[in-house]
């Protein structure tokens, strides 16, 4: 993923300082924080990458591409495409990457025609250039798409490959992506818990809730794998992750309401934030609709995050502020 920090220290060790700034420090930053779901701060990063000239451009494409992957996630279709777009279809280091990202979106909006088809030809493409990580993310991704759209000979197909792939790497990123797969494949709950044990081990939590969710479809005891996946659904402030485990919980009957806080508590324009945060509105479109200025919006939304507990405008739309109520399987 080009982030070096790691190995500076590991080769290092107390010799080596942490940057606090440029670019390595944000190439860290943004990888560090999609997987430790501080992806907040990881898409703050990706955009201070942006501006920096000293960034170099292959690092540049890397986080670009694990920014749309977390607005796809969170639900932001637009900025997804935006980002995704700063990498190059014939992108001779991300391949598989920009594929498994591609994949991913096309996948969220709904489409069915051609979507494995192309994750399975940036596929194709990464394995022949040996792009180890994201050949693995796109293997597991794939075997989701088939498994979800009912391809079975497609899925029997990732399968195979993940095995002859995890046969020339032997790491724990391959052993984990084969676990994943034959789960999905083979709808076997042996092969999802293993999957699971792994990844709660090595991988990330935002890994663990989609974990979760597949041990959940074959244990007879599915209600504390889901609370647990859809937990960590809302504390990333992934929209389409929790609403994956919203709808799983329906499924078996769940129901998971969230506190109603008085609205006296609150002023009239922080209510009327609230309601323009749900809609999608940006800051400036929101001075514009309330008459104030950007940095008055920005004051009442600190004061906002303080009072639902959170630090995302996502985390703030679905909230119990300003008398909204989400009641699971209502």
């Amino acid at each position: 993923m080009r982030d070096i920090a790691p190995a500076l220290e590991a080769v290092l060790g107390p010799d080596y300082q942490s940057a606090a700034d440029g670019p390595i420090a944000a190439v860290h930053r943004v990888c560090a924080g999609y997987a430790g779901e501080d992806w907040t701060d990881a898409l703050s990063a990706a955009r201070r990458l942006e501006t920096d000239p000293n960034a170099d451009p292959v690092s540049r494409q890397a986080t670009r591409l694990l920014a749309a992957e977390m607005c796809a996630w969170r639900g932001e279709d637009r900025l997804a495409a935006s980002w995704l777009a700063g990498v190059p279809e014939d992108s001779a280091a991300f391949a598989a990457l920009r594929g498994w990202v591609l994949a991913g979106i096309r996948h969220h909006s709904g489409e069915v025609d051609g979507v494995f088809e192309t994750g399975w030809s940036a596929f194709r493409r990464g394995r022949d250039r040996g792009e180890t990580p994201g050949v693995s993310l796109l293997l597991r991704r794939l075997a989701a798409i088939a498994a979800e759209t009912g391809r079975t000979a497609d899925a029997r197909r990732v399968l195979a490959e993940a095995q002859a792939w995890h046969g020339g790497c032997g790491t724990v990123e391959s052993t984990k992506t084969v676990l994943v797969v034959r789960g999905l494949v083979e709808d076997d709950g042996t092969h999802a818990r293993a999957a699971e044990r792994v990844i709660r081990r090595h991988g990330n939590r935002f890994e663990l809730s989609l974990a979760c969710q597949r041990v959940a479809e074959t244990s007879a005891e599915p209600h504390p794998w889901l609370n647990e996946a859809y937990e960590i659904a809302q504390a990333i402030g992934a929209a389409r992750l929790t609403a994956r485990a919203r709808q799983s919980l329906r499924c078996h009957g769940v129901v998971v309401s969230m506190a109603r806080p008085a609205r006296e508590q609150l002023s009239e324009a922080e209510l009327r934030i609230i309601e323009l945060i749900r809609s999608g509105r940006t800051n400036r479109q929101i001075a514009l609709e309330l008459r104030m200025s950007e940095k008055t919006v920005e004051k009442h939304l600190t004061r906002l995050f303080a009072k639902a507990g959170c630090r995302t405008r996502h985390g703030l739309a679905t909230s119990g502020l300003g008398g909204w109520l989400e009641q699971v399987g209502a």
